[in-house]
């Protein structure tokens, strides 16, 4: 289903997949083609392909003529260039970044991402269509009174964004969020007050209508943390009724920022997490005929222990437990992770849960200093461990 062309990078790297078995059971042993992959020297990527996965991670590119951020950072960018072989935009490909203002659409900032993506020979995803919550929407959008109604702005929006990128994006977060994480009820936004629920349901189709090649995926940030039961019955419940009304979308987006409102200083984050019903709720996802994507990977230590080493440590087992049960599916064909660097991780900002003890949050499978850290050592034995399946293209 998904063209060639936009997944650059798949190459004869990706040679193995022709004897990947497909479809694994969770729990199903390994056949001998599934022997752990040799981590030594091997960028996360390579050894994610190895087992029919991509790696890759989000970046930002800055607008105007500003040289700042780590787009330009360029200890940060030979981190990419090594480790990754997918790229996602953290916030250029959004509504409130192309078009902050009702008037013509600005797309100087993807291009530039896009750009990045195919001269490293990286596949592109893009994220995302329609964030459907009040607080990220534009104040022109807010305002609105919709005269003309609310398909037929949608219509316009993603008719110019997914039109343009069409030969260069395979897969889209097409709606994010769509779901309250307290209730598991669908939200009520303003495009939701003014078009009804199914305006969620006509942004697949007309994304479909302009990149039928194009992986489209529904994305959210249901966890398997024990304060995420309703929200993963509230997404069950969506992807039910996709499936119902035959609503065009082929994966389901698991941010996986792991570790939110979740961990302390004595016990880490023993007891605050459930397998058994984060298997289920995959299970049910993919027994509905969804594949899977890990979207924004990270690891929260907002209320972990302030030694350096025992927190990474700590956030290094809890990663490799969560990558282990998720990657078990083979229907998971890529993981992104939302920074590679800690100190160009969203979660540094002291707008995102700041530690009580004024440290810096270690969120990322890399340092300040661009060094590999527990975190990045638990991914790599994670992707090698991960059955083999058939890759995305």
């Amino acid at each position: 289903m998904f063209s060639r062309r936009k997944f650059l990078g798949t190459g004869a790297a990706l040679g193995v997949a022709s004897c990947a078995t497909t479809g694994m059971p969770y729990g199903a042993s390994k056949t001998a083609t599934n022997t752990a992959t040799n981590i030594n020297g091997l960028g996360l990527n390579d050894i994610a392909k190895s087992r029919g996965i991509r790696f890759g991670t989000a970046l930002s590119a800055p607008g105007g003529n500003a040289k700042t951020g780590a787009f330009y950072d360029e200890k940060y960018i030979e981190i990419i260039k090594a480790q990754c072989g997918v790229l996602v935009a953290e916030n250029e490909f959004k509504m409130y970044t192309i078009q902050p203002v009702d008037g013509p659409y600005r797309f100087t900032r993807p291009d530039k991402l896009v750009a990045f993506a195919q001269a490293n020979n990286m596949g592109m995803r893009g994220h995302t269509l329609l964030w459907n919550k009040d607080k990220y929407m534009s104040p022109w959008v807010m305002n609105n009174a919709f005269e003309d109604g609310v398909d037929a702005l949608l219509r316009t929006y993603i008719e110019a964004v997914v039109g343009r990128y069409k030969d260069d994006v395979y897969s889209w977060d097409v709606v994010n969020e769509t779901i309250d994480e307290h209730t598991g009820a669908r939200r009520d936004t303003v495009f939701t007050r003014n078009g009804g629920q199914e305006i969620v349901d006509n942004v697949f189709h007309v994304a479909r209508e302009q990149a039928p090649d194009t992986q489209l995926v529904y994305n959210d940030f249901m966890s398997w943390e024990n304060h995420s039961a309703a929200h993963r019955k509230g997404v069950l419940k969506l992807l039910e009724h996709f499936r119902k009304n035959n609503v065009p979308v082929d994966a389901l987006g698991i941010q996986g920022h792991i570790g939110q409102f979740v961990g302390d200083s004595v016990t880490g984050y023993k007891g605050q997490y459930d397998v058994k019903a984060w298997q289920e709720f995959l299970k049910e996802a993919t027994d509905m005929g969804y594949d899977l994507v890990i979207t924004e990977f990270d690891v929260n230590d907002t209320d972990l222990v302030a030694d350096v080493a025992k927190r990474d440590q700590v956030i290094a087992d809890y990663a490799k437990e969560y990558l282990d049960v998720t990657l078990e599916f083979t229907q998971l064909k890529d993981v992104l992770a939302w920074g590679i660097s800690d100190n160009h991780s969203w979660l540094r900002s002291p707008d995102w849960w700041p530690r009580e003890d004024g440290l810096l949050k270690r969120s990322t499978p890399y340092s300040d200093s661009y060094k590999p850290k527990a975190l990045r050592q638990a991914m790599a034995e994670a992707f090698a461990a991960a059955p083999v399946r058939t890759p995305l293209v």
